[in-house]
């Protein structure tokens, strides 16, 4: 069984990184008010912001895979550079799930399973997938 970020996923994320840019912007506008040398990174800054909430954040999500196979729950993520997290089912201590309040209001929730030494956190996905997902470890029949 496979699980994959939703556009509403995408959209949560869009919001805050698009919110972190804005402030350190407005940091920096209000930094070029005193001093011309920050004009250019208040710039900087925008052009960032909109890189990383219209291209880099869709690219993500867009690659993310959650396969919950047999033994193991296999995580597969990036853009440039894609990594896979496996957490076996043997080793894992609990699955739970969290939410932001922005994230309640997209009806989303996000997933962490934790092992001994490991830590796995899939970001939010439908609140009805991450439930499926946390009490339906163990009993799926996948790869």
């Amino acid at each position: 069984m496979d699980f994959r970020p939703g556009r509403k996923t995408v959209i949560l994320w869009q919001i805050r990184a698009g919110a972190a840019f804005f402030a350190l912007a407005l940091l920096f506008f209000a930094l070029s008010a005193v001093s011309r040398r920050f004009g250019f990174a208040a710039a900087a800054t925008v052009l960032s912001g909109f890189a990383v909430a219209f291209w880099y954040v869709p690219a993500y999500f867009g690659g993310y895979t959650v396969r919950v196979g047999k033994t193991a729950v296999t995580v597969t993520r990036g853009v440039i550079i894609r990594t896979a997290r496996i957490m076996p089912y043997k080793r894992m201590v609990f699955a739970s799930g969290y939410s932001t309040p922005l994230a309640r209001l997209f009806g989303l929730r996000g997933v962490r399973l934790r092992a001994a030494r490991a830590d796995v956190r899939i970001p939010e996905m439908d609140a009805s997938a991450a439930d499926m997902l946390i009490f339906g470890l163990g009993e799926v029949d996948g790869p």
